[in-house]
């Protein structure tokens, strides 16, 4: 469902990835990930992190800020929401797998092995948040596309 409308964009859209010049300009750095990508699964994936939900206490205020933000200038499609989201469980679940592989592999220097067990142990911690506020998630952001643009 996803890879039916697709967009050349970032698709790593992270909070560190965008630095703030003078007069609240953002500047979108590191650029290495972009490619194809559908926008609503990187509109959600933008909005779950950049709310807070990877710390375990998102912010309902930020995500929808970012929902409302994006939805001034392109309209939202609700049904879209829900294949996102799982797309955002898949992804982390990829990246887990890849931090398994690479923290197992004998070839892998002690330092990546190091740093790959603490993004495996992370992005467990991201998986179970997600699942276990999937249905909160949700009414976010419905009532961000269901509420008044000013």
């Amino acid at each position: 469902m996803l890879h039916s409308d697709v967009v050349v964009s970032h698709r790593d859209l992270v909070v560190k990835n965008v630095l703030w010049r003078p007069g609240k300009k953002p500047a979108v750095i590191d650029w290495e990930s972009g490619g194809l990508v559908n926008p609503m699964w990187e509109l959600v994936d933008a909005a779950l992190n950049w709310c807070g939900q990877t710390s375990g206490h998102p912010d309902r205020a930020r995500f929808q800020a970012l929902i409302s933000a994006y939805r001034e200038v392109t309209p939202l499609d609700q049904t879209m929401f829900e294949p996102a989201f799982v797309g955002c469980l898949g992804a982390r679940m990829e990246w887990l797998e890849f931090n398994m592989q690479r923290s197992l592999d004998p070839a892998t220097p002690a330092d990546e092995k190091t740093l790959a067990a603490k993004e495996v142990r992370g992005t467990l911690a991201d998986i179970v948040t997600l699942s276990s506020q999937r249905a909160e998630f949700h009414v976010w952001f419905n009532d961000a596309i269901c509420s008044e643009i000013d």
